[in-house]
């Protein structure tokens, strides 16, 4: 096993915290396995995952996920400083376009996308996380579900 610690904190976060968000490479005799942890783009993690076989990652799609949150914030939520909370959700988590880049400049085999939002926020159906990852990659993608077996 071998991990790295990808980008989920921003350096400024980082400096008043001591917290970190790690990926995780597992290889066996008949197969490499990677897991990205909630992060955006990174080169440490493309690095890690570079040839697996499987690297399974969080998504966002930021336009149906944006659409969601403008609906709750015009409910009454997030009334404390919207606009911050959006940012800390677009600038920490990976979105479709941006797995698609990873796995792509990897060069894996197949990308699982887990820990999807806005996921069962909303109604999303999987071309809409595929849209995105297909900008870039067109390995084989399979989009999560709860207590799913590969």
């Amino acid at each position: 096993m071998s991990s790295i610690e990808n980008s989920h904190f921003p350096d400024w976060a980082k400096a008043e915290m001591p917290y970190r968000s790690l990926s995780y490479r597992f290889d066996t005799p008949g197969r490499s396995v990677v897991f990205s942890g909630d992060t955006t783009y990174s080169d440490n993690l493309v690095n890690l995952a570079r040839a697996a076989d499987v690297l399974v990652t969080e998504v966002i799609e930021p336009v149906i996920l944006r659409e969601w949150f403008d609906e709750v914030v015009a409910g009454g939520g997030y009334q404390d400083n919207p606009e911050n909370i959006w940012k800390h959700i677009a600038e920490t988590h990976l979105t479709t376009e941006d797995a698609g880049r990873t796995a792509e400049a990897a060069g894996v085999s197949t990308l699982v996308l887990n820990h999807l939002l806005p996921g069962a926020l909303r109604n999303v159906d999987d071309s809409d996380y595929l849209a995105g990852i297909r900008r870039h990659f067109q390995g084989e993608v399979i989009v999560g579900q709860d207590q799913m077996v590969i």
